[in-house]
């Protein structure tokens, strides 16, 4: 063997090991971060007291808090491992544009799913400081008239004088307008 070929296996190793090397401190820096941003998440979503939101709301009994904080963890691992394995030259383009796919149904999914609820949570805070209306108040809004039976985070419950149920979304009442009704 010359000397020429030790160098340029000494350069091919030398390559390969610093190739492995980042790649294993991508993968341990994104378990750290993963780890870390879960336990953020859930903190965040805990103070906003998302779950006892949610169980108000809907009656359901799912720890919003701890699946958020999760997925986000598996999120960010998911991640962790794609760039690593790119630094180690093992992805591919199919699997790049599969990636964007699952992200980009994940983002479309997630909008659908939040476009109504933020906006009515938040018209919900602001009917319920503002005021103006109160469990056992009649109402008329769209040309429905009721008396309101509940007044939740999300939704607005009005009983009418037929015996029908209507549940009236939180950011319509702020979008229509509404009569209280004296009776």
């Amino acid at each position: 063997m010359n000397v020429q070929t030790l160098d340029y296996r000494n350069i091919l190793y030398s390559s390969l090991f610093s190739k492995v090397l980042v790649a294993l401190i991508i993968l341990v820096i994104g378990l750290i971060v993963g780890r870390v941003l879960s336990k953020v998440v859930y903190r965040v979503l805990h103070e906003l007291e998302l779950n006892s939101l949610l169980k108000k709301t809907t009656k359901l009994k799912v720890s919003l808090e701890k699946i958020l904080s999760n997925f986000i963890a598996y999120f960010v691992y998911f991640v962790t491992v794609i760039m690593a394995l790119t630094q180690l030259g093992l992805t591919t383009t199919v699997l790049n544009i599969i990636i964007i796919a699952i992200i980009a149904i994940f983002i479309i999914t997630l909008f659908f799913i939040i476009k109504d609820f933020f906006p009515n949570i938040i018209a919900g805070i602001f009917v319920q400081q503002k005021n103006s209306i109160k469990e056992g108040d009649h109402i008329e809004i769209n040309g429905k008239s009721g008396k309101i039976t509940k007044i939740n985070m999300v939704e607005t419950t009005v009983k009418t004088e037929e015996g029908d149920i209507i549940y009236i979304p939180n950011s319509l009442l702020l979008k229509r307008e509404l009569t209280k009704l004296n009776k």
